[in-house]
């Protein structure tokens, strides 16, 4: 009696045992089949097609029946020629020429003789000032408001009254020399920028310049080279 109780006891565990299996196994079942809709619902639809594509084989590319195989054809490399070196030819050795020293020729500009000469850095008297100093040009006699004409082509420079030597009159000739003429009546004959040929009349003998009023009535004229006094005696032209 024991042995039977014992083989009822021993089967009804091992029923139990396998009730509690498939129990267990239907519940994984139940939650396997759960997160599958879970992770189905929340995939993209490009996602299940990429899963679902997978399944489908992919079609490999048809090799040509010929076995033979040519390789690729690279151009042809072509290097540069070199270009041909231009040699520049000699240049001519420029010469020089120096530009023909300016120079200038006067006439007298009224007849008369003169009556102080040039002195350059020689002193004189002087009967005015009563002292010893250089004459920077030369004073030629001649009646009051008698006729004063340019000494050569130029243009009027200046027209002024000088403190000491009276009303003047300065032509430009050329960039190098000057002509002035002083002790006039006045600057009005002529005005500043006006062309003068030689001989044209450019103002009248006067008794404005205070520092040679003791001489008799003269014109007194003087030559410039830049800014150095020369001898109006030596420009002018021989007949």
């Amino acid at each position: 009696m024991k042995k039977k109780n014992q083989k009822i006891s021993h089967s009804s565990k091992g029923n139990s045992k396998a009730k509690n299996a498939s129990y267990i196994g239907a519940l994984v079942a139940v939650v396997i089949a759960s997160l599958g809709l879970i992770l189905t619902a929340r995939m993209p639809d490009d996602t299940l097609s990429s899963i679902q594509n997978l399944s489908t084989p992919v079609p490999l590319p048809t090799m040509p029946a010929t076995s033979s195989f040519a390789p690729a054809s690279f151009p042809e490399r072509v290097l540069p020629s070199p270009s041909p070196t231009v040699v520049p030819e000699p240049e001519e050795a420029s010469i020089s020429v120096a530009a023909k020293p300016e120079t200038l020729q006067i006439v007298l500009p009224i007849e008369g003789k003169t009556i102080v000469p040039f002195t350059g850095e020689q002193l004189t008297y002087s009967k005015t000032l009563e002292d010893w100093r250089a004459h920077i040009g030369i004073d030629i006699a001649a009646p009051f408001e008698a006729e004063v004409r340019a000494a050569a082509d130029g243009t009027v420079e200046q027209a002024y009254l000088d403190p000491q030597m009276g009303y003047t009159i300065a032509i430009r000739h050329g960039e190098l020399y000057q002509t002035l003429y002083q002790n006039l009546t006045n600057a009005e004959v002529v005005s500043v920028g006006q062309a003068v040929k030689a001989g044209d009349l450019i103002g009248t003998v006067g008794h404005s310049a205070s520092s040679e009023l003791a001489e008799e009535s003269h014109l007194h004229f003087a030559v410039l080279a830049g800014h150095i006094f020369q001898n109006p005696i030596d420009f002018l032209i021989i007949p």
